[in-house]
């Protein structure tokens, strides 16, 4: 799951913020409420570079929030939202869109999430009618395979036969990760059963994933998991500042405003709906109930030293907090950044002047880095 050297770094410097964690054998993190900071791209990136996307009619984006997923796979650029795949080339032109929403037998009705095969076929999850329907690069219709018993929610290839279902578990106490053999669609295993919470928290889904393992986090735990065939596996305990929830605290009440009370009076954090490991740096998300104890954290894999950063600076002219970060393969990410951005009140920042194109009404730049 990790690397022997690194792994005995984690356990031999415990005093230095990272450890073993007794209750789930995974290691512990452990980040201090800090001041936090405005962080240079070269601080958290070995590399990265800025792709300004075309913003003709049929390629401009909706809006961050409808926007499910990001993938930036060979030489393609996916973005998907609630309706369609919008596909760029790795320069940001304009490609192709595919939309098959509607009642077809090779259509969907709402285009959840997906995922991108090796081979570069698209499979969509339609959380609509519990299906993953498979397409090819020229938008034909490979295979639709329907899992009415589950709740769909997200996807992901663990390798070129086997396919990791997420569901909404956690509304009916079912297990929330389902294994399916890809060539036949048959569920082969399924573990992680969610206790029911009436608390329900619609947060975007990512699969983070560094040397072929694939990880698990998200809201209403403090934990990170890999996803292997036959079982789930602990790798992180996030413990900021000594503020994880107890123990069944999330199914503690039926009534959902007293847990969203009892969670902000308590200073609880308890949410990490981001998570990506790079070679020598973790960098994360965590979310309590005010804005004073969210914060994306640095990790630093030898030492266990942790920062907060306020804004990534993308240069000294301009700095933002990015509202999502979408996880790739091996500590690579992509940070859209909204073109009006560039332009504040006073006028055209120095970085806007790098893409001389943009205006306020361009679609998105994106950031495409390896976290170090």
């Amino acid at each position: 799951m990790k690397t022997i050297l690194s792994t005995f770094l984690f356990i031999a410097l415990p005093f230095l913020g990272i450890g073993n964690n007794p209750e789930t054998d995974g290691l512990l993190i452990r980040i201090p409420l800090s001041k936090e900071i405005k962080c240079p791209l070269d601080k958290l990136f070995s590399e990265y570079e800025f792709i300004t996307l075309d913003s003709n009619d049929p390629a401009l984006l909706e809006g961050l929030d409808i926007i499910n997923r990001i993938i930036v796979k060979d030489d393609y650029i996916y973005v998907g939202d609630l309706f369609k795949l919008t596909l760029f080339d790795r320069s940001g032109k304009y490609v192709t869109t595919l939309n098959k929403q509607g009642q077809g037998p090779d259509s969907y009705l709402s285009l959840f999430n997906f995922t991108i095969h090796t081979n570069g076929d698209i499979s969509i999850l339609d959380r609509m009618t519990s299906a993953v329907v498979t397409y090819n690069k020229s938008g034909e219709m490979i295979s639709k395979k329907h899992f009415p018993e589950l709740s769909l929610r997200d996807l992901i290839m663990l390798n070129d036969s086997t396919l990791i279902l997420k569901t909404m578990g956690d509304r009916d106490s079912r297990n929330n990760i389902y294994i399916v053999n890809w060539t036949n669609g048959e569920v082969i295993n399924s573990y992680y059963p969610v206790a029911h919470s009436k608390l329900i928290h619609m947060f975007k889904d990512f699969f983070p994933t560094y040397q072929r393992c694939v990880f698990l986090n998200g809201y209403r735990s403090n934990h990170v998991y890999e996803l292997t065939r036959e079982k789930l596996c602990p790798a992180y305990t996030i413990d900021v500042d000594g503020r994880i929830p107890p123990k069944d605290f999330w199914q503690s009440s039926d009534n959902s405003r007293q847990l969203e009370q009892a969670y902000s009076e308590k200073g609880y954090i308890g949410h990490i709906p981001f998570f990506m490991e790079g070679e020598q740096k973790i960098l994360l998300r965590f979310e309590g109930a005010s804005d004073a104890l969210k914060s994306y954290a640095l990790i630093d894999k030898a030492t266990g030293k942790s920062e907060l950063i306020k804004e990534f600076l993308f240069d000294p002219s301009f700095g933002w907090e990015p509202d999502y970060i979408f996880p790739q393969e091996n500590g690579w990410v992509v940070i859209p950044i909204p073109a009006h951005l560039l332009f504040d009140k006073k006028g055209t920042t120095s970085f806007a002047k790098k893409f001389p194109d943009i205006d306020a009404e361009s679609n998105y730049i994106l950031c495409i880095a390896r976290l170090k």
